[in-house]
């Protein structure tokens, strides 16, 4: 096992510790996981709101023919 890991940022090596590359993987990944559930939140309401507008000029044409 390694303890010190290399990790290049803005090409500049630089020295941390395991634990620190552990907790900035979690990070970078909890980070990805809130982006995707910002933008599945959005296309659901996104589609919600296309399939209302799509109800109700459905209505609005069903009363015209009466």
């Amino acid at each position: 096992m390694y303890y010190n890991t290399k990790t290049v940022i803005r090409g500049v090596f630089m020295e941390i510790s395991k634990e620190e590359f552990v907790k900035n993987i979690l990070k970078a990944q909890a980070k990805r996981r809130r982006r995707r559930e910002q933008e599945y939140k959005a296309t659901v309401i996104e589609s919600m709101n296309r399939c209302r507008k799509k109800s109700s000029k459905r209505h609005i044409r069903l009363e015209g023919q009466r």
